[in-house]
């Protein structure tokens, strides 16, 4: 099942679509393996919702030569605005915006806690011992240029 179709439904005003454009996400979500509940539960916040209706149409839904594929929600999802989430790596260009809230709630160290054994363990098992390795733990400062750079130690 494809993601990208379940956010273009997602995007989809129910109440905006003509029974026909209904009927359309209903078969394509059959077609495209989603269960009957998908379809029941974004067709609720439409004022048309009759209870059992999305039920009894699914039933109906099979065997036609053309079936509606989930294309159809995709496209009826692009005709209104929505745009697929970009899959992949970033390119290099790309700006990550932060809006300050990363939901952590803060960090309460144990009582017994060594952080330079810890620090030291966890050192000790990403590198080898002949390996050389370098660890800030000063300020960093922003040189003439704009780079930014490790306080001198």
């Amino acid at each position: 099942m494809d993601k990208n179709i379940l956010s273009a439904l997602k995007s989809l005003d129910v109440s905006t679509l003509s029974r026909a454009d209904w009927i359309q996400v209903g078969m394509a979500l059959k077609e495209e393996g989603y269960p009957c509940s998908i379809w029941d539960d974004w067709s609720q916040s439409d004022p048309r919702y009759h209870p059992g209706e999305c039920e009894k149409k699914w039933a109906g839904f099979s065997g036609t030569a053309t079936p509606v594929k989930g294309g159809t929600i995709v496209q009826m999802a692009k005709e209104r605005g929505w745009t697929p989430c970009a899959e992949g790596a970033m390119a290099w260009d790309d700006t990550i915006e932060y809006d300050g809230n990363d939901g952590f709630n803060g960090f309460s160290p144990p009582d017994a806690w060594n952080p330079v054994q810890d620090l030291i363990d966890y050192l000790s098992l990403l590198f080898d011992p002949a390996d050389r390795v370098g660890y800030v733990t000063g300020d960093v400062w922003q040189g003439g240029d704009g780079k930014w750079l490790p306080s001198k130690g």
